[in-house]
């Protein structure tokens, strides 16, 4: 991968874009300048991000008139969006 990037450096208006969950296996000639220079940490989503993700992932379903999504929000507490849609989807499979 490192000489396909150096073999780059007349693509203009390309963009790489990479992803990963484990930074500290990239190995850091990558990280170099002239290569992957800019990078994004994602964190996991806040206690009103995960109020939202739940409100997206339920709102076409109906909910019963004392679930309170708001509490659900703060006892996930680390958990990413992934998990937030598999906790909506698992509970309407056992409502079922």
């Amino acid at each position: 991968m490192l000489t396909e990037l150096d073999g780059l450096q007349s693509a203009e208006g390309l963009l790489l874009v990479g992803a990963t969950n484990r930074r500290e296996f990239i190995d850091p000639a990558l990280l170099r300048s002239g290569r992957i220079e800019l990078h994004l940490l994602v964190d996991l989503p806040d206690v009103e991000s995960r109020r939202a993700i739940l409100a997206v992932h339920n709102r076409d379903r109906p909910l019963a008139d004392n679930l309170n999504l708001d509490i659900w929000a703060v006892r996930t507490e680390g958990w990413n969006g992934a998990d937030l849609a598999f906790l909506s989807n698992r509970a309407a499979i056992f409502a079922i």
